[in-house]
């Protein structure tokens, strides 16, 4: 896993997007992420922090994992990719009494409350 880190930190399980300037989301990342969601699972945490290196959490979609493809197998690519997505949600961290935060070097994300907090201290 180049693009993914997973760590944890007694009950706190950390992901980090390691794909900068943009964090794009490669078929590489996305294979790493998928890797780091399946040892996830097999660790008790109680919340987990999805974050990033640099100071873009995320540009979105490397387009180029599209090219060459019929719309079909695009859509195909496209509803894997978020059923990865749930599978992140529905871990057991993600309860209601967990949080999912994401995190980038300047800003909190709490998921759960979609309330943003410049300025917050991350990891």
């Amino acid at each position: 896993m180049d693009k993914v880190r997973c760590e944890t930190s007694g009950p706190l399980g950390i992901l980090t997007l390691a794909n900068p300037p943009l964090n794009l989301f490669s078929g590489e990342l996305i294979e790493d992420l998928r890797a780091a969601v399946t040892e996830v699972k097999r660790v008790p945490i109680r919340a987990l922090l999805v974050r990033a290196e640099g100071k873009i959490f995320s540009g979105g979609a490397e387009v180029s994992i599209f090219q060459g493809r019929s719309p079909s197998e695009a859509r195909e690519r496209f509803t894997s990719h978020l059923r990865l997505i749930a599978d992140l949600e529905e871990l057991r961290a993600c309860s209601s009494t967990a949080r999912v935060a994401f995190a980038t070097r300047s800003s909190f994300r709490d998921a759960s409350t979609h309330q943003v907090a410049a300025g917050a201290s991350v990891l």
